[in-house]
């Protein structure tokens, strides 16, 4: 069923491409934005809400990639960023109310993995970090805020004497696996 007066259509709609123009100005601010979405989730007891939820299932052969959400920023000939420049940002506002979620974090990575020929697959990882372009990355993490500690657990980083390593996270640097050396114990 189709009503192209009021532009709404039921059914499986395929979508070539779409061409925003002219980003708009968020009122009060100075930023401007290609889309909005905005929306307010009601919960019950064990739901869950989602603002945008983006599902993609690759079929045929042979692709070079697939990612279900791409994002990239081109900065133009001359500066036009004074800024920070960034392909994605992601932002969490916890709220002041008595209710606090019982974890939390700006990020969630899921990993779900049910494939036979595991042992396949060349690079299985959370996070693939890649360098295209002349210039290089020169730092893996910038924490660009934190509070350094001294001796302390109730920071993000913290001083300490040297700790004996009681256990590594493992890390692949091209085709070479290093460890990063922890402590269960801390400072």
């Amino acid at each position: 069923m189709a009503n192209t007066r009021f532009g709404w259509h039921s059914g499986k709609v395929i979508c070539s491409g779409i061409s925003i123009l002219g980003a708009k100005i968020d009122a009060g601010t100075t930023e401007k934005h290609a889309v909005d979405i905005s929306v307010t989730g009601s919960t019950a007891s064990g739901g869950s809400v989602v603002g945008l939820n983006i599902v993609a299932t690759t079929s045929g052969t042979a692709a070079t990639w697939a990612a279900g959400l791409f994002a990239r920023i081109t900065e133009g000939a001359t500066k036009n960023v004074n800024g920070y420049l960034c392909a994605a940002e992601f932002e969490l506002n916890v709220g002041a109310g008595a209710y606090n979620p019982s974890d939390c974090g700006v990020l969630v990575l899921n990993s779900w993995i049910d494939n036979v020929n595991y042992g396949n697959i060349s690079h299985p990882a959370y996070i693939h970090l890649r360098e295209y372009g002349v210039s290089k990355m020169t730092n893996l993490l910038w924490f660009g805020d934190a509070v350094i500690g001294t001796t302390s657990k109730a920071t993000l980083l913290s001083t300490s004497a040297d700790l004996a390593a009681s256990h590594t996270i493992k890390i692949l640097v091209g085709a070479t696996p290093l460890w990063i050396l922890c402590n269960a114990t801390g400072p």
